[in-house]
């Protein structure tokens, strides 16, 4: 999809991959004209509550932010801009060390972290969360 200000991405229908979770989810991926990426999920939960879960895995160094996470390494930056559209919503933000094997069938990744962006959605609802890479 390309709209008229330069923003080029597309859709994906994820829905086959949470149907026990989810009636219904997609993820949009969009490059802005000002080298900006953003990433949101929208969803519809069924008759259950559902615990959203978004992970970024980086090597950077890692610091939460009121409006997100920071990243930092070799002197540039990246900000991801985390919110839930149409809502005063906050997710939880939990960074965590993966540098060291959690699993014997893991492996060491020195001095890698993931992030976690977590949220709740009550059972027969919509919800949506947008990541805003910049």
């Amino acid at each position: 999809m390309a709209d008229n200000n330069g923003v080029v991405g597309d859709v994906v229908d994820l829905t086959s991959f949470y149907k026990s979770k989810v009636e219904k989810v997609n993820r949009t991926v969009k490059l802005h004209p000002n080298r900006s990426v953003s990433i949101e999920d929208n969803w519809i939960t069924g008759k259950k509550e559902v615990a959203y879960t978004f992970q970024w895995v980086t090597g950077a160094n890692v610091s939460i932010q009121p409006y997100g996470v920071l990243l930092e390494e070799n002197g540039k930056s990246l900000k991801l801009n985390i919110e839930v559209p149409d809502s005063n919503a906050k997710p939880e933000i939990v960074i965590e060390d993966v540098s060291k094997s959690k699993a014997i069938q893991d492996s060491d990744n020195p001095d890698v972290s993931r992030i976690l962006i977590k949220f709740n959605s009550p059972a027969l609802s919509k919800s949506a969360l947008k990541i805003t890479a910049f």
